[in-house]
């Protein structure tokens, strides 16, 4: 009798660990430190929480999700995804009575509100008791997070799926939890940005700042002024028509997330001159126009801020733009305007005597942001711009949101370690009032050996000040991700589970800083990720269930999938068990 127990009993713990995701010690004399039993505890982590380990049963396919919302498509589509996803768990007793039967979805505004938009209500909370889980939100975009969150508490086990008893109060940290996509280096799929905003919602990012087009390539697709991309862009199938463009704002906005469009200028337009030369300065060398000198400027890369011209053309192009992105914000970028194409025309020269602003080429800066900014100020939005024209002595608009990208380091290297410095720029840009984005210290294309995405959870956008008006000053960050050795094909796993790493940052409560314990608990959101469709990296030794074994046809599955489509090798294992609740069904 003995023996069959201490079998079975076997048996049962090597099934509890093979539905584990579990992540290891790099080597034996480097034991992991943290508290392993949070692993369980949703990311990113809630402002306050409360558990009992006492388990509820639930059936997916019978859970009943009821809203005070009547045909609102934000809470309705969110309720179709949310009721797929968990009937991917897997459930072998249907015919058992459920403990937990419904979904209780209270909006306590009562308005389908249409768009996101900063400063938006998101907080939520959340409560599993009885037969019912309920969550009471002010707005729809809480209600989103609130989803999200439960989404993540059921658990497999023996075939039956259990939720612990939890309390959940939430909120976010800051308005602002932005990733930015750079399309211009390489172009991205829809496929993929789709897949991108997906792992977004699920770790509730809320911006997608998209640099749509740079020097390299111009690949938006302007009704009234077809020649960018006809020219601009990589080949004609490389590029985002009127259609997919409202696919991507319409696709976000149903996850609660801004799409707010870069057209970087002065600088990096070297692809608007490809199909509008007219627009850009030429360079001059050896007393001829339209020269490039290797290693000091190409032959045209800088707006012309001498024509008139110039500015009708952004006045037009910023009127259609303001039309097909709803979002409030364009972000006008003005970040690397280098002088040495202007310093090389005898053009500007005679330009800027005529206007007594002699050899002075940050005050020509001057001149065009100013003018500019006007422009898109006129389309009634507000402008992000990027921290350079501040640094170049210009004066802009305390309406102006200013994004601190530099660091203050040699920039030759790029150790993410190396990140120090960046609270100068920040508090330059706050002594001048204006508000802020922080991006410097979360630059993903940068990557490193080992565990870098502590150096992303390290970051913390306020600690330039310890003034609190300053710190006020502070909307939130973003994670980016220059595309110059990025695509399709490895955009995800750079992205995810490091973009995690900064939206905890972004939405959980200054104080949570625990990276030993965060770390058991971004492990097991990865293994979420992965089994949702997102081949997101690993970040030690260890596993994920079963599903390593299927990664190839996974991947392949979530390069083409579109919409809300999980592929079936994801199925089984949506949800991370925590091992703690596992153990004590197996012991007690």
């Amino acid at each position: 009798m003995a023996r069959r127990f201490f079998i079975t009993l076997f048996v049962v713990v090597v099934a509890v660990f093979e539905a584990f995701s579990e992540i290891m010690f790099i080597a034996e004399r480097l034991p992991l430190k943290g508290d392993r039993t949070l692993s369980d505890v949703p990311w990113p982590m809630p402002a306050s929480w409360s558990r009992d380990a006492t388990p509820l049963t639930l059936h997916p396919s019978s859970l009943f999700f009821h809203s005070n919302m009547a045909h609102c498509d934000v809470i309705d589509d969110a309720i179709s995804r949310y009721r797929h996803l968990l009937s991917l768990l897997k459930d072998d007793s249907p015919q058992s009575e459920s403990d937990l039967k419904q979904v209780e979805i209270t909006v306590e505004s009562e308005v389908c509100e249409e768009l996101p938009y900063l400063d938006m209500d998101e907080t939520y909370s959340l409560q599993t008791h009885g037969a019912r889980v309920t969550i009471v939100t002010h707005t729809v975009w809480g209600a989103l997070r609130g989803l999200e969150t439960f989404s993540q508490l059921p658990y497999e086990d023996s075939g039956k799926v259990q939720v612990n008893r939890w309390t959940i109060t939430d909120r976010p940290r800051f308005p602002h939890r932005g990733f930015m996509i750079d399309t211009a280096r390489h172009y991205l799929p829809l496929a993929i940005i789709k897949k991108h905003l997906d792992a977004m919602t699920w770790s509730k990012l809320n911006v997608l700042h998209w640099h749509i087009v740079d020097a390299q390539s111009f690949p938006f697709v302007s009704r009234t002024f077809p020649e960018l991309s006809g020219k601009g862009a990589f080949s004609p199938s490389h590029v985002y028509k009127p259609e997919d463009v409202s696919e991507v704002i319409e696709y976000a906005r149903l996850r609660g997330i801004r799409v707010i469009p870069e057209f970087d200028t002065p600088g990096h337009a070297h692809s608007w001159g490809k199909g509008k030369p007219e627009l850009l300065t030429p360079c001059w060398a050896e007393g001829h126009p339209n020269r490039a000198v290797h290693g000091s400027h190409a032959e045209a890369e800088n707006m012309d801020p001498t024509r008139n011209s110039t500015f009708r053309f952004l006045h037009l192009l910023m009127q259609e733009v303001k039309d097909v992105f709803r979002d409030h914000f364009l972000h006008a970028g003005m970040d690397e305007a280098h002088y040495m194409c202007w310093e090389s025309s005898p053009n500007i020269s005679d330009f800027m005597e005529e206007h007594n602003i002699g050899g002075n080429y940050s005050k020509l800066e001057q001149y065009y942001v100013t003018k500019a900014l006007d422009i898109m100020a006129g389309t009634g939005k507000d402008v992000i711009i990027w921290q350079d024209p501040l640094d170049n002595g210009a004066s802009v608009n305390n309406r102006i949101v200013v994004e601190v990208w530099k660091q203050q380091r040699n920039e030759t290297n790029c150790n993410v370690n190396a990140s120090d410095g960046w609270q100068h720029y920040a508090a330059l840009v706050a002594s001048s009032g204006n508000r802020m984005i922080i991006s410097s210290c979360w630059y993903l294309n940068f990557v490193s050996y080992g565990e870098d995405w502590r150096h992303f959870y390290a970051c913390d956008p306020q600690s330039f000040t310890d003034d609190p008006a300053e710190q006020a000053l502070v909307l939130g960050g973003e994670a980016c991700m220059w595309a110059e050795f990025v695509d399709g094909t490895n955009f995800l796993q750079r992205s995810w589970p490091r973009a995690a790493a900064v939206a905890e940052r972004l939405w959980s409560p200054g104080h949570v800083t625990d990276m030993d314990t965060a770390a058991f608990r971004l492990d097991a959101h990865r293994c979420r990720l992965l089994r949702r469709g997102v081949p997101a990296s690993p970040i030690l030794p260890g596993y994920c269930g079963h599903y390593d074994n299927g990664m190839g046809t996974q991947h392949q599955n979530a390069l083409t999938a579109s919409g809300t489509a999980v592929t079936w090798a994801a199925a089984s294992w949506l949800i991370v068990p925590p091992l703690h609740v596992l153990l004590h069904v197996v012991f007690t």
